[in-house]
Formats: structure tokens, sequence, C-alpha cells
């Protein structure tokens, strides 16, 4: 018989079994379930901040952080080259349109609609409908993003995020983009540009100061690490990374004089380690000797001379010859901004940028009668006397009896001269026969006192040429040396552009004073040199252009060119070396022309430009360009109070016979 199972009667072994297995299968889910919530309430509550920190870095990544570039400032605080802050303003075309698959008509209208919102912005910039066609283009072509202007203004920035969040509230995609950049600005135009250099599209420096200390002024981009703001596209900053590469050569003394690199232009670049960069590191500043008001003057009388002369090129140089300090340097014909890049990609533009490059110690020649001083000044070492008769008188002088195949000519007849006055009236016959007094080992010495070197053996036609400036290469760099040692009483000084690197503008510093280690010449002698150089201005191949008025002395110069088969026909170098007031010289000019058409005399297209440039330097009363120079604060002057350069400072005084005494003091 069958009987029934009641609710109250227990269960079987197998039912009791599956029962214990259902109630442990219970106890492991609620277990695990506790586990999920302990463990959900240690993520959100404990973890929280951790976890989130690793969201942004994966969910937002980083962006470049630019560093600016270094400034590069004039002796007296001007800037050359300065670094504008600007925004480059966007468009995300894939978000404006709202998407690929809208037809072409409906997506340019939303673009159109996202311009029309920040059009009073870009208006002050650029025309809106080119703007607007140059996106609808972009548009059509299939790209994703269309830059739109460069904002300079830091307030129209702050509009620009205004009205990026009224678009975003009026419920328009975040489209909008923004980034920071900085824009090179030269306040002058293209004062000084031969000297200071430009950028080249990627913003790397392409030649003078930019290039030669790109290490310096380019600083170090850095790493931003960015999170959104809430759901809307607009980034925050909340830190920088170190980008963990060399930082940018940070020198310890701000005088980079002391190491060589690289020269340009005689700039010494000081090789320094770099250290490791934290974020942005900003470039370093340059403080440049030059003097903006000088340089403004140098350049437009250059271009007058070129356009006067019809030559291929002026250079021209001012120089502190107590320092070394170079306060201007050009070349006419002057650069275009752009107009470097442009003409390296051409055989003849690569030609004529070679022409407007300044050159100084990379451009040797023959000097001619500029050497002259350099000559005489070991006549006046060795104490030969200067009033001693050199010539008769003859303009021609046959060295045929001396071994010596050539015929020496001057350009007039001046009768017969001593030494002092075969300086003063530029005679080549009395400068050989001075240098054959000296011989082999007096010119040897000659030539050594200031670092020159003569080209070929050392027989009579080279000691009978290097007298008159021929057969020996020199740069303007070793002219203004040499003369620099005769204007300030007889101390090798180094021609230097660079006074300082450093975070901030500051005046150019003095050179320390000379000592006697420093000495190339004896002061009597240098004494001597600059009066024969006045007289030589003033009543000698100078004359008539009334050098005596700002007590100037100086040296003309006229060279025939060499050419692959001997001297040009018609082509000369003319130059003129002057230095003013004579006594205690304060400026010294080069004038250096290439090629001048019909006149060619150093002292008739050379130093009329170096004249006009020192009376403006010295403040001379009635000069018509000495306006343009206005008060200074000079660095070297101890009180630092403002004056004219060089005003009242004129020391005057005919040098008449003054060379024949000078030796006995």
């Amino acid at each position: 018989m069958i009987r029934a199972i009641g609710p109250h009667d227990p269960p079987s072994g197998g039912e009791e079994k599956a029962l214990r297995w259902a109630r442990r299968m219970v106890a492991c889910l609620q277990a695990i379930l506790l586990g999920l919530l302990l463990r959900c309430a240690y993520l959100q509550l404990y973890l929280h901040d951790h976890y989130s920190a690793i969201q942004d870095e994966y969910v937002e990544g980083h962006e470049r952080d630019p560093a600016p570039r270094g400034c590069i400032w004039t002796r007296h605080g001007e800037a050359l080259a300065r670094n504008v802050a600007a925004w480059r303003l966007g468009l995300d075309l894939v978000q404006a349109a709202g998407g690929a698959e809208l037809p072409l008509a409906e997506r340019e209208a939303r673009v159109r609609d996202a311009l029309a919102h920040v059009a009073q912005v870009i208006e002050r910039y650029e025309n809106p409908a080119g703007v607007e066609a140059r996106v609808l283009d972009r548009l059509a072509a299939g790209r994703r993003h269309a830059p739109l202007v460069s904002i300079d203004a830091r307030a129209d920035l702050d509009e620009i995020e205004t009205l990026r969040l009224e678009w975003r509230r009026r419920g328009g995609p975040p489209c909008f983009t923004s980034d920071l950049y900085f824009r090179r600005d030269y306040a002058h135009g293209e004062c000084a540009l031969q000297v200071v250099g430009e950028l080249g599209a990627a913003g790397q420096g392409l030649f003078g100061i930019e290039g030669e200390y790109e290490r310096f002024l380019a600083g170090q981009d850095g790493i931003r690490r960015l999170r959104r703001a809430g759901n809307r596209m607009v980034m925050e900053e909340v830190g920088a990374l170190a980008q963990g590469e060399p930082g940018p050569a940070r020198p310890a003394a701000e005088n980079c004089a002391a190491q060589r690199e690289s020269e340009f232009m005689g700039i010494e670049v000081a090789a320094a380690a770099g250290v490791p960069g934290q974020g942005a590191m900003p470039g370093s500043d340059v403080v440049l000797t030059i003097d903006l008001k000088a340089q403004l003057l140098l350049e437009r009388l250059l271009g007058e001379a070129l356009d006067d002369t019809g030559a291929r090129r002026v250079l021209g140089v001012v120089i502190d010859p107590r320092t070394g300090a170079i306060l201007a340097a050009a070349c006419a014909p002057l650069l275009s901004r752009g107009e470097y890049a442009l003409g390296l990609g051409t055989e003849d533009g690569r030609r004529e940028i070679g022409r407007s490059m300044l050159n100084l110690r990379t451009a040797p020649y023959e000097p001619g009668s500029t050497i002259k001083p350099l000559i005489l000044a070991e006549a006046i070492v060795r104490g030969l006397p200067l009033d001693t008769r050199i010539t008769d008188g003859a303009k021609e002088w046959d060295m045929r009896p001396l071994g010596v195949q050539r015929t020496i000519r001057d350009s007039s007849s001046h009768g017969p001269l001593t030494m002092a006055e075969s300086l003063i009236h530029s005679s080549n016959i009395g400068m050989v026969r001075i240098g054959l007094r000296l011989g082999r080992e007096g010119l040897a010495a000659a030539v050594a006192r200031f670092d020159l070197d003569p080209s070929g053996a050392w027989d009579k036609y080279l000691i009978s040429s290097l007298p008159m400036g021929y057969q020996i290469a020199v740069t303007p760099w070793d002219l203004l040396r040499a003369y620099a040692a005769i204007a300030n009483g007889g101390f090798r000084v180094e021609p230097y552009l660079v006074a300082a690197i450093a975070g901030a503008p500051t005046p150019a510093e003095c050179a320390p004073p000379a000592d006697e280690e420093a000495r190339i010449l004896p002061a009597a002698a240098s004494l001597q040199l600059r009066a024969l150089l006045f007289d030589a201005a003033v009543h000698g191949t100078g004359r008539g252009l009334d050098f005596e008025r700002i007590a100037m002395a100086g040296k003309t110069g006229t060279a025939k060119i060499a050419g692959p088969g001997g001297y040009l026909p018609g082509e000369y170098y003319s130059s003129f070396m002057g230095f003013a007031p004579w006594r205690e010289p304060r400026f010294l000019v080069f004038i250096h022309v290439d090629r001048p058409r019909g006149r060619y005399y150093g002292a008739q297209v050379a130093g009329p430009v170096a004249r006009k440039m020192m009376g403006a330097l010295l403040g001379e009363p009635g000069n018509r360009m000495a306006a343009n120079l206005g008060p200074h604060r000079d660095p070297c002057d101890g009180s630092g109070s403002e004056h004219m350069i060089g005003a009242g400072d004129a020391r005057g005084g005919t040098g008449g016979g003054e060379w024949q005494s000078a030796a006995n003091r």
C-alpha cells in the first residue's frame, strides 16, 4: 500500500542532502554579494583619489607647454627681438559640422553658425568673409580642423572663452580650440637685422644672434597634464611634468667671452653643461653692445653711400676702442626680413645674401694704405727718427738697382718727405723706404705685433709690397683690433658684440681696465701715432673733409682688387679708419667700400661717410644727423647721468708737430 507524505513528515535522506546543498549555495552567494559591496565601498571611499588620477592619465593625456624664447636687448635696454604671447583660434570641423553623414549644405550651415558666433573677435584681425571661405574650403576637402585667426590680446582670448561658454549653453558642440604660442616681434623693424638675425618657419634661429645663440635663446618646451572641466571640452592645467631632457645651457657668469665654442662677429659662445628641465624652461635673454641710435644712423649713411658711389657693397662698424664693444655694424645693401631664407634656394640668391652679410672675420682682403700706421708704429718703437728725410720728392722710384723688378709710384708729388710726412701724405715711396730700413726682421715684428700674417716668402718683393698694404690679407676685424690699440693707449682689446646672457635686460657691462699684460704698443708710440693720424686726416689725405672740427684722426686706404690673372683693372677697395677725439678717443669708425664706380679714393668715398658718422656720435653742433642720437645713458660712465654721447668731450687742437715731442713724454 502506498502512503501519502504530509507536510510535517521528515524528509528522506536524499532530500536532506539537496536542502543542505541549496543552503550552502545561498550562503556563498550572500558572501559574494557582501564581498562585492565591501569592495565597492573600498574602491569608492578609500581608493577614489588614486583611481581618479589614473582615469585622468588615460582619458586626458598631455600637451606641449611652449617655452618663451629669450629676448635680445641693446646696451640701453631697448628690445631688438622679443616674444609676444599669441593664441591660435581654430575650429574642430567634425564637431562643428555635426558629423560626416549629414549633407554638405547642412554641414556648411552649421559651420557658418559657429563662425558667426565669434565673428566679432575675428574681424579685429582678419576679414570674416575671407576666414569663412577658407574654412568652408577645408570642410569640403574633408579636413578635420581649420585655423581661424591668431589672437594677440589677452582680452580677446578672454572674450573668446566667454563666447565659447555661451555657445555651449545654447547647445552648440565643443568645436572651438585655442593654442598658445609665442610670436617673435622685432620692435624696431629691420634695424640691426644683419646682427640680430631672424627665425625660420619652424621657429629656429637662421643666422646672426638668433642662429648662433639658439641654444640659449630657445629655452625648453615642457609638457602639461590637463583635466576636463565637467563634460565640457575646456581643459584646465593641473601640473607640469618633467620632460627629462637637458635644458638650455646656463653659463655661470653673465659675460660669456671667456670660453669659445663658435664665433660670429667675434662672439664667443660659452660651452656650459645642460641642466634637467622641469616643465617649460624659458630661454635666456641676450644683451648686446649695440647702441640703437648709432645703429639706425649707420644703416642710413651706408644706404646713402651705396647709392652715391654705385658700389657693390658698403660696410661700416663703430666700436668703443677702450673696451672693444661694437656699438653699430651693418652692410649695405641691407637685408630685408625673410630675404635670407628665400635667397637660399638659388645660387644667385645665395650670392646676393653673401654680399649683404657682415663677414667681419671671414672676408680677407689687401688693405692698401690703412696698414701704413702699423708699419710706422714699428719704426717708432725701434727709435727711428721720424723727422729724417726719406724721399726726394720724385713721383716714381725705380727699384731695379736694388734687385727688385718694379717701379713704386705715388698718386701725386709732395716734394721731399720725412718719415712722418710719408704717413701723413700716404706716400708709397716713403713707406717702402721705411720698410727697407726696418728690413725683414722689423716688418715681421710689425705685423706680428698686431697679429697679422703676410702671404708669400720674405723676399725683397714682399718687403717692398707690405708697407703699401699688399701681399698681406687682413679682415675688418684685424684692422679694428689694431687701430683700437693705437687709439686706447696701446692695449689689445677684442671687439665683442654680446655683453651678457641673463634673465632680464641689463646695461652692457664695461670691460675691465686694461693691464700691462695686454699692452702691445708703448703709450708714447700710441700718442705719436694718434697725433700723426690727426695730421693725416686734417692736412694729408683727409684734407677738405673738416676733420679738425671734431678732432678726428684717421687713415684712408685705396687698394686694387686681385683676380685670377692679376689685379682687376678699375676695381678697388676704398676704406677709412678713424677715431675721435684724437687725444682720448671714444669712438672708432671703419668704413669699407667695395668696387665704387667713378671716384674710388678712400678720401672721396669712405672718408665722408666716416666724417658724418663721427660728427653725429660726438654731437657736433649743426650736424644734420646729431639730433637722431639724443640723450643716452652711458653704462661706462660711473655717474650714470644722461648726456649726449661725446658732447663737449671732443678735445681739439691741431696735431701739427705734437708727434715730434710725444716720444719724450
